[in-house]
């Protein structure tokens, strides 16, 4: 009984976020999708987390999330901060917004020093290379033209068998059109080109969802 009041608590939470960031007209994940990367995390338990474009953090909690089982395991060590979560985002008032959301939710994680936490106010394609870490996941959710991008910036930090997922990559569905309007075309064609780069076997072993507006699971080999 408990185990559902916290799930039916959990739920109402994050509707409340999800629609107070919809009044602001702020866009954010999907809660299927979300549910879709809590679910991926805690299967691959991913220690050096990266997220191009986290926005207020809605995203940042089913990332995280896992976290709290890992820490509760006692498999991190808190004077080297094995583990890590970067988020960035070139939105500064939305970043610290995200900040400040992880740190209420997981309040224990801050304070327990084992995990090390950044939001990077800045362009991720810019930033990305001159980063110290090697991640084992990443979850890009940005401006689509850039996609391609970011994926450059990101491979030299990947670790093998890195995950990298993307989030709509099916773009209303519009990534199937034959027609696409002015408006649309950048973004399209960066989708596009960014399938066609994951889809390649020599880097990637790639797979799709269709949950949402499309996710990408890539494994980096």
């Amino acid at each position: 009984m408990d185990l559902l009041r916290s799930v039916i608590c959990e739920a109402n939470f994050l509707a409340n976020k999800s629609k107070n960031a919809r009044m602001r007209k702020i866009p954010v994940l999907d809660y299927f999708a979300g549910r879709f990367l809590e679910a991926v995390c805690f299967l691959k338990k991913p220690e050096r987390i990266l997220e191009i474009g986290c926005g207020i953090g809605y995203s940042t909690y089913f990332l995280v999330k896992h976290f709290n089982e890992m820490i509760g395991r006692k498999n991190a060590d808190a004077a080297n901060c094995r583990y890590s979560y970067t988020g960035i985002d070139l939105n500064k008032k939305r970043l610290e917004e995200a900040r400040e959301f992880i740190k209420d939710a997981f309040g224990q994680l801050f304070l327990s020093g084992e995990i090390k936490f950044s939001f990077i106010n800045a362009n991720a394609i810019t930033t990305v290379p001159v980063l110290d870490e090697k991640y084992d996941f990443v979850f890009i959710d940005a401006a689509k033209l850039e996609y391609p991008a970011y994926l450059s910036a990101v491979e030299p930090k990947l670790q093998k068998g890195a995950l990298v997922i993307a989030d709509n990559v099916f773009y209303s569905g519009k990534i199937f059109e034959e027609r696409i309007s002015p408006h649309d075309r950048n973004s399209i064609n960066g989708l596009k080109e960014f399938i066609g780069i994951i889809k390649s076997e020599d880097k990637y072993s790639t797979g799709f969802y269709d949950i949402s507006d499309g996710i990408s699971v890539s494994v980096f080999k």
